[in-house]
């Protein structure tokens, strides 16, 4: 057993181990989440999550909108205190999900059996692997909330075949994962619902198995506890974030004719065998692949693995409840995953990686329950004996080792380890930080800390695409080292708890781009994260571009953007 732990933690120590070799500090939204976490042992903890675009429709401006909790907060708090500003956040999103996926092979081995529980492992060390291993240790909130749902599903099904502590367990987690991101919200609420219609439709449940007074009271401190600061912003907040964001997703889903069958083609081609865990990691092209109109392979291996699934929640509700419950949470997640995808803005652009993770969790559900399934029904023709089948946590609960020295363990104990192996050393996709930004923030910091002027008050502004990112990161540095700092009338991520800029404030500027400054500017510091390579490329276009070349102008002008992004400058203007 200690083999499905150790598959599913590897992956995770693996990428703290690479934030700790890297230059990675908290930039642009991870260190907002970095400010939050700090905040909560101050005189201003954060009762919301960070800013949410849910309301913005083309070129309006969208209202102030922030995620429903500060649960990521909360968990992020001690270790951002105790591991330093530059890695505090990231090991504490590490810590978090080692213990999320911890948890969810404890219960599944606690729900089915050892077996199930190398199975489940082997599942999120592909999906680990395929949708990118620098989600593992990120504090950003659609990373850190994907990984709480393998733990939502294990929990759900325990609470379906009567296990009493899992109800409790499953509202914190699911407070949790829907607080990070409201892309969760329909998978959680849509998979505690229906696990709790089959804990209470079952027949001939023993008494022990039923839903106790107990454990509907630890339920309800545990709803208090979670969702308490959500209410009261909303009773002494102005505006009440909860309504606003109520009235903001419905109006941001309101023109969305057509796209029922656009997000239905992410689904059907993501749930198409083998499944996005074996083909992944894909790269941005493989990605849009997604959106286009299933093969008829697709479409029969898709159709066939829901069928099959759908099969098994309906034949194994008596003989196998905790199978059936599995087959249940799996329908449910798909149909989650297609009702939410379905409900974001009709673009392709408004699909970035973050909002169709989700994806991946469900098709490797999909197919996780497909093989365990195949394998259930293919034993009970053998007539196997019930002892190297899903054990039932109540009824047989001294077999749940009983199948462990089966044939196929061995398989699946290499196969685990051949998955986990792969999922610590292979490439995936980037991060929302990059490394130039995160080196750029981290020059202007200790520069900034060296030559500003700790009796001054600043209001730090980003300029520029990749600076306003790094602003966020020198703002944090700033203000932890002592600085009087300000945000911009302007600034949506922390205007709540932080005093916006006035006319006696010296105005901080980071900014990315080639612009010449000011006259007034007063040059803190500068960084240049071009290759010699770059530069000369750069050099030779420009010149080409002066002197009437015409294709070297058509080159100059669709370079330009990207490679003066890699320049940052951050400077003083005096008032």
């Amino acid at each position: 057993m200690t083999v499905a732990y150790v598959v599913v933690v590897a992956p995770v120590l693996g990428q703290m181990f690479r934030k700790f070799r890297s230059p990675w500090r908290p930039t642009g939204d991870d260190a907002i989440f970095a400010i939050n976490a700090h905040d909560v042992f101050s005189w201003r903890p954060p009762l919301l999550g960070t800013y949410s675009v849910v309301a913005r429709v083309g070129n309006e401006t969208p209202p102030l909108v922030y995620h429903l909790g500060p649960m990521v907060s909360w968990v992020l708090a001690i270790p951002e205190r105790f591991f330093g500003q530059r890695l505090g956040v990231a090991y504490g999103a590490a810590i978090v999900n080692t213990a999320m996926l911890f948890a969810a092979v404890w219960v599944v081995r606690r729900v089915f059996d050892e077996r199930a529980a190398l199975v489940a492992a082997i599942a999120i060390a592909l999906m680990a692997w395929s949708v990118g291993h620098s989600t593992l240790a990120e504090p950003w909130n659609p990373y850190i909330g994907l990984w709480a749902l393998p733990l939502i599903c294990a929990l759900a099904c325990g609470v379906a075949v009567g296990v009493r502590w899992a109800l409790a367990w499953l509202v914190v987690v699911a407070s949790f994962a829907v607080q990070a991101h409201y892309l969760y919200l329909a998978i959680a609420a849509l998979v505690a619902l229906a696990c709790i219609v089959v804990a209470l439709t079952r027949t001939r449940v023993a008494p022990t198995e039923r839903l106790s007074v107990g454990s509907l009271r630890w339920t309800l401190i545990a709803l208090v506890v979670c969702w308490t600061p959500t209410l009261l912003q909303q009773m002494f907040g102005d505006p009440g974030n909860l309504l606003s964001w109520f009235r903001a997703t419905t109006r941001a889903t309101e023109s969305k004719s057509g796209f029922l069958d656009f997000s239905f083609r992410y689904v059907v081609n993501s749930f198409a065998a083998p499944g996005l865990a074996v083909r992944g990691p894909l790269n941005p092209l493989e990605q849009l692949d997604l959106t286009y109109s299933p093969s008829t392979f697709g479409w029969v291996s898709a159709g066939a693995a829901a069928a099959f699934v759908v099969f098994m929640a309906v034949y194994f509700r008596s003989s196998r409840p905790s199978l059936a419950a599995f087959a249940t949470v799996t329908v449910v997640v798909a149909i989650a995953t297609t009702f939410t995808l379905s409900q974001l803005p009709a673009s392709v652009l408004a699909f970035p990686y973050y909002r169709i993770v989700m994806l991946w969790f469900a098709s490797t559900l999909l197919w996780a329950c497909v093989v365990s399934g195949a394998f259930c029904l293919a034993n009970s023709v053998r007539k196997v004996p019930s002892s190297v089948l899903v054990s039932e946590v109540v009824s047989k609960p001294r077999s749940l080792r009983s199948g462990f020295a089966g044939a196929l363990t061995p398989t699946l104990i290499a196969v685990a380890l051949a998955v986990a192996v792969l999922a610590v050393v292979s490439t995936s996709p980037e991060g929302p930080v990059d490394r130039i930004g995160a080196e750029a923030t981290g020059v202007m910091s200790d520069q900034g800390r060296r030559l500003l002027d700790p009796g001054r008050r600043y209001e730090v502004v980003g300029s520029g695409a990749r600076g306003v990112f790094a602003a966020y990161g020198v703002f944090r540095d700033l203000h932890n080292a002592g600085f009087d700092v300000y945000v911009p009338n302007d600034e949506v991520q922390l205007r709540r708890n932080y005093a916006v800029g006035s006319r006696d404030v010296d105005t901080l500027i980071v900014h990315s781009g080639a612009e010449a400054l000011p006259a007034n500017a007063i040059l803190i510091a500068s960084f240049d994260g071009r290759s010699p390579a770059d530069l000369r490329r750069y050099e030779l276009l420009s010149r080409g571009a002066l002197n009437g070349d015409s294709s070297a102008a058509t080159a100059f002008e669709q370079e330009r953007f990207g490679i003066e992004q890699l320049q940052f400058r951050m400077y003083v203007l005096k008032k």
